[in-house]
C-alpha cells in the first residue's frame, strides 16, 4: 500500500485522510525574494542564478489531529531558473512547473513535506522592489499521508530587499 507506514503509525486510510481545507484557512503573509548563485559540476550544472520566494502563513488549524494546533508553517517557491537580463526586475514573469520544471514548491504541514505542482505563477510590480504574486498550486498533501490533496490559489506580495 502507498501510505502503508503513515496508516500504521497514525491509523488513517487513504479514504480516512483529513481534508485540510488550505483555501478557506490560510492567509499568506508578506513574501520575500530571494536570489543565489548555484553551480554543481557533478551534474554538470552550469554556475545558475536561482531565484526563491517565500511566504509565511499564518497560524492556522489545519485538522490534522496527531499534530498541535494551531499550525505554523511557510510557502517556498525555489529554484526558479528565470533568466532575465536584470534579475531584480522580476515584472511580468509567467511560469509553471510545465515550463519550468526545476521549480520545487513545498508546505511544510502536519510535521511533513508536502511538495507543490505550481500550475501557474504571475508576478507583477507593483511599485519599487514590490511583487503582485498570484499562483494556482496543487498541493500534494497524500506525498506522505498528511491529508487529501488540494487545489491552493494564492494573491500575495513579495519584496525583493535592497541588499540582496
Amino acid at each position: 500500500m502507498k501510505f502503508s507506514f503513515f496508516k500504521k503509525l497514525f491509523g488513517n486510510s487513504e479514504e480516512e485522510l483529513p481534508k485540510v481545507g488550505l483555501q478557506k484557512k490560510a492567509r499568506i503573509g508578506k513574501g520575500t525574494v530571494q536570489m543565489n548563485w548555484f553551480e554543481n559540476e557533478s551534474i554538470n550544472l552550469p554556475k545558475t542564478l536561482y531565484h526563491h520566494l517565500t511566504f509565511p502563513i499564518e497560524a492556522f488549524d489545519s485538522g490534522i489531529d496527531y499534530v498541535e494546533q494551531p499550525e505554523e508553517t511557510e510557502l517556498h517557491i525555489d529554484q526558479l531558473n528565470l533568466q532575465l537580463s536584470n534579475p531584480r526586475d522580476l515584472d511580468g514573469c509567467e511560469l509553471s512547473q510545465q515550463s519550468h520544471p526545476e521549480i520545487e514548491c513545498s508546505i511544510y504541514l502536519g510535521w511533513r513535506h508536502n511538495p507543490c505542482d505550481v500550475l501557474g505563477l504571475k508576478i507583477n510590480r507593483t511599485e519599487g522592489n514590490t511583487y503582485q504574486v498570484t499562483g494556482k498550486l496543487k498541493v500534494d498533501f497524500e506525498f506522505e499521508g498528511v491529508a487529501q490533496n488540494e487545489i491552493f490559489t494564492f494573491s500575495a506580495t513579495a519584496e525583493f530587499p535592497e541588499s540582496e
